[in-house]
């Protein structure tokens, strides 16, 4: 997979350096995030040098695919690599290429498909989110992590603009008795950074 080309679709817009996917064109520092009660830091997102803030002590493994980038971070990985806590990001490229279809297409089947057995809290339709649509969904699922089956809050972001061919996804998850505990963390966490496109300034 060439990231180069993504950093090349999105210059074509005209879009600023850093490219977000998440509500709006926006870059969160460590130090704005510092200063309220949970310590906050950040960690780059290889190989396209974005970043995603996260409570310190947290950590990011990376888990990329032939046909997308996956990025985790969350509160403790389990040694078989799953988490309880966490999210999950999931950026693809070259969507119509890959799979045939639009990315706006793509995006809403992947969606629909991941709350399938949820019971769905409540949804967003599409909504403008800076150079994006985003539609969301909020859900209670059942999950059986570490031999542990309980209930799980879970939050699902869908990201797409078919002019550079590129969806996102991001899933929050965290049992649902620790919600409220998580939910402003979740919500500081929710200011990725998808792509610094000063690494490929240069690119032609």
């Amino acid at each position: 997979m060439r990231h180069s080309s993504l950093a090349r679709s999105t210059r074509a817009l005209g879009t600023p350096v850093r490219l977000v996917a998440f509500f709006c064109i926006l870059f969160v520092s460590v130090f704005s995030l510092a200063e309220e009660d949970t310590a906050f830091t950040f960690s780059i997102m290889e190989p396209l040098g974005g970043t995603v803030p996260h409570p310190v002590g947290w950590s990011l493994r990376e888990a990329h695919g032939s046909n997308h980038y996956k990025w985790m971070v969350a509160e403790k990985f389990l040694e078989n690599g799953s988490f309880s806590t966490g999210v999950t990001i999931q950026a693809f490229p070259e969507v119509r290429e890959q799979v045939g279809k639009p990315a706006s297409v793509f995006v809403h089947e992947s969606i629909s498909s991941l709350t399938d057995n949820a019971r769905v809290l409540s949804k967003c339709t599409s909504m403008e989110a800076g150079i994006f649509e985003r539609i969301c969904s909020e859900s209670h699922e059942t999950l059986t992590i570490n031999s542990i089956t309980e209930e799980y809050r879970i939050d699902y972001s869908g990201f797409w603009n078919d002019e550079i061919d590129l969806g996102v996804i991001v899933i929050f998850g965290v049992p649902k008795a620790r919600f409220a505990k998580y939910e402003d963390v979740f919500e500081k966490m929710s200011r990725i950074t998808l792509i610094d496109l000063e690494r490929f300034r240069d690119d032609t």
